[in-house]
């Protein structure tokens, strides 16, 4: 009679453990799969935000290459003025009107250059930013890419 109790009880014991087990899995299950959903969303997000800002950066680099073109012909014409500035002092006891016409376009050049250096260091922090911001987004997809790896390796280990 002790063994038939103890059949039973044993029994009883290994459908409980067995219930308890699929139990577990079942509720893992749902959480991996809900936590693969919210990391597939980030991702995807994230890419997305990538995109955008790797399409800003090419205008922003696009129109920095236009600026210092502008900037290199802007150079060219300041050593030009500053040529004839040099002609114009030799020729000022024959010249004096001459120039202060010279001084004028010089001081105008300068100014040119002065705005047009501003805009240079103004486009140079834009585009520090936006590398500062790529940068992070990266480490963000990176991080992201890390989380779903371990994801996956989990998924693998509980055997689904």
């Amino acid at each position: 009679m002790a063994k038939r109790y103890l059949g039973r009880n044993i029994n009883m014991f290994l459908i409980v453990m067995i219930i308890i087990s699929i139990g577990s899995l079942v509720a893992l299950s749902t959480y991996y799969n809900k936590r693969y959903e919210v990391i597939s969303n980030d991702y995807s997000s994230l890419q997305e935000s990538l995109n955008g800002n790797i399409t800003e950066l090419v205008a922003t680099k696009n129109e920095l290459v236009n600026l210092r073109g502008q900037f290199n012909q802007t150079t060219s014409d300041v050593e030009k003025y500053d040529s004839l500035y040099s002609e114009k002092v030799r020729e000022l006891d024959s010249a004096s009107s001459e120039l202060a016409i010279t001084k004028d376009r010089l001081d105008d050049t300068k100014s040119e250059l002065l705005s047009t250096t501003n805009k240079l260091r103004e486009q140079e922090t834009k585009n520090s930013e936006i590398q500062t911001q790529l940068t992070a987004c990266n480490q963000e997809l990176s991080d992201a890419d890390d989380d779903l790896d371990q994801c996956y390796d989990d998924l693998s280990a509980c055997g689904c």
